[in-house]
C-alpha cells in the first residue's frame, strides 16, 4: 500500500486549504486532487471520510516520479488516534501544522458554521453559552465533531507530534506568515520537505471568508424540507448537483470580519497562547488580544 510522505495535519480555518493548494503547484510534490480523506483520525466521525485502505491508497495511483507525496486532513492535529497512526504506517513521515490566534480560530470555525447551517446560534456569544450549558459541542462544516476549547488546544495537539516524530520531522508556520510574507515562509516548507524552494507557486486567496445572502435560502440548500427533497430527486444526480451548486454561488457573498470573541473566552484562551509560546519559542505577538 502506498502512504503520503508528508502530512498537513491542520489546525481548522488556519490556511490548510491555501497551503494545500500551493504545494500541488510544485512540480516535486504530488497531492491528490481529494483534500480532507481523514484516513487516520479514526476516533474523530467525519461522514465521508475514507476509512478502506484500498480506497485511500488508490488516492495516490499518479504520483509518478515525485519527490515528496502528501495529503492534507485538518482532523489529525486534534486527533488523540492520528498521531500513532500515522507513525506506525509512515514513522519518518514529515507533520506540517498551520495555526492562527486561536481566538481567531474560533470565531471563523463558528462563521463557517453559520454558512452550512451547523451552528447553534447565529451569534458566537450565544453558541458559546448553549454549549457551556448543555454538552459543549459543535459539529465542524464536514460533519466532525469539535468542543470549541478543545480544537485550539495547540500546545498539547502538537506535542503529541513531537512525542511521536520528534522536532526535526515537525513544522510549525502561521497563518498570518502566509498571509503577509508568503514567497519566505512557503519556502521554509518546502525546504522541511526537502524539495526545491525557488518554486514560486500563484498565492491566490484560498477559501474566503463568506456568508449566505439569505439564510432562508441557505437552510433550504443545505437542509431542504421533505416536499423539495422528493421534487430534486426526480432530477438525475449529476444536473442535481450542478443545480444545487448554481444556486449556492449566487446565494454566497464576501463575509464580513468574523465575530468578536467574548472577553472571558480570550482570558481563557491566553493560557494556551502562552503554552504555545512557549513551546514554539515565538513571540505571538498579538495574539489573545481583545
Amino acid at each position: 500500500m502506498t502512504y503520503p510522505d508528508f502530512f498537513i495535519v491542520g489546525a481548522p480555518k488556519c490556511g490548510t486549504t491555501a497551503l494545500f493548494h500551493y504545494l500541488r503547484q510544485h512540480p516535486q510534490v504530488f497531492m491528490p486532487d481529494r483534500k480532507e480523506p481523514h484516513f487516520f483520525s479514526a476516533d474523530i466521525r467525519v461522514p465521508g471520510a475514507i476509512r478502506n485502505p484500498v480506497e485511500y491508497a488508490a488516492l495516490f495511483d499518479d504520483v509518478g516520479g515525485a519527490r515528496r507525496v502528501g495529503e492534507a486532513s485538518v482532523s489529525y492535529l486534534a486527533s488523540r488516534a492520528a498521531p500513532p497512526s500515522i507513525h506506525r504506517a509512515v514513522p519518518d513521515a514529515r507533520i506540517l501544522v498551520m495555526l492562527r490566534d486561536p481566538a481567531a480560530v474560533i470565531a471563523s470555525l463558528h462563521q463557517q458554521l453559520v454558512y452550512e447551517c451547523e451552528a447553534e446560534h447565529d451569534d458566537l456569544g450565544e453558541a458559546l453559552r448553549i454549549q457551556r450549558g448543555a454538552r459543549d459541542l459543535i459539529l465542524s462544516h464536514k460533519g466532525a465533531p469539535y468542543i470549541y476549547r478543545e480544537a485550539v488546544r495547540f500546545a498539547e495537539q502538537i506535542q503529541r507530534y513531537l512525542d511521536r516524530f520528534g522536532p526535526e520531522q515537525v513544522h510549525v508556520a502561521l497563518l498570518d506568515d502566509l498571509r503577509d510574507r508568503p514567497q519566505p515562509t512557503f519556502e521554509a516548507v518546502l525546504r522541511f520537505l526537502d524539495v526545491d524552494p525557488g518554486i514560486t507557486p500563484r498565492f491566490d486567496v484560498i477559501n474566503p471568508r463568506k456568508r449566505a445572502r439569505s439564510a432562508t435560502a441557505q437552510r433550504w440548500l443545505k437542509h431542504p424540507p421533505a416536499p423539495v427533497e422528493a421534487l430534486a430527486g426526480a432530477v438525475p444526480g449529476r444536473a442535481r448537483s450542478a443545480l444545487s451548486a448554481v444556486f449556492q454561488r449566487a446565494n454566497t457573498t464576501d463575509a464580513v470580519a468574523a465575530p468578536e470573541v467574548p472577553a472571558d473566552l480570550r482570558r481563557e484562551l491566553s493560557v494556551e497562547v502562552e503554552a504555545l509560546r512557549q513551546l514554539l519559542g515565538r513571540s505571538l505577538e498579538g495574539w489573545g488580544r481583545s
